[in-house]
């Protein structure tokens, strides 16, 4: 039998292009899994051609936080430089095969906004 299990890893607004990390408080129980579903929800977006991309990040580097030394989980990211639309709601999934096993993961979203 298969564990399941839901989390908000990000609820906050993005301003300007950057790397926003999930709270440091979840990465033990997202490192409990092998296999991640992702989804991203944006809305209120504005820019010029934005794009968001969200990618799994793991370590089994003992110290915590961004101490820790992070590397990514999967070669290409989960939900890969999707275009964002203004004025509507955009949706996007992704996934991880499973097939590299966790360690603590933390999602890493990145957001630009290209001028």
């Amino acid at each position: 039998m298969s564990r399941k299990a839901v989390f908000l890893a990000f609820d906050g607004v993005i301003e300007g292009a950057g790397s926003v990390y999930s709270d440091a408080a979840l990465n033990d129980a997202l490192g409990e899994y092998d296999q991640l579903g992702l989804q991203a929800i944006s809305d209120l977006i504005n820019g010029t051609s934005p794009t968001l991309t969200v990618q799994i990040y793991h370590t089994c580097d003992p110290r915590q936080g961004m101490d820790a030394i992070w590397t990514t989980k999967n070669g290409t990211a989960e939900i890969n430089g999707v275009t964002l639309t203004a004025a509507t709601t955009n949706n996007h999934f992704g996934s991880d095969a499973g097939t590299t096993p966790s360690t603590t993961a933390t999602n890493r979203m990145q957001h630009r906004e290209i001028t």
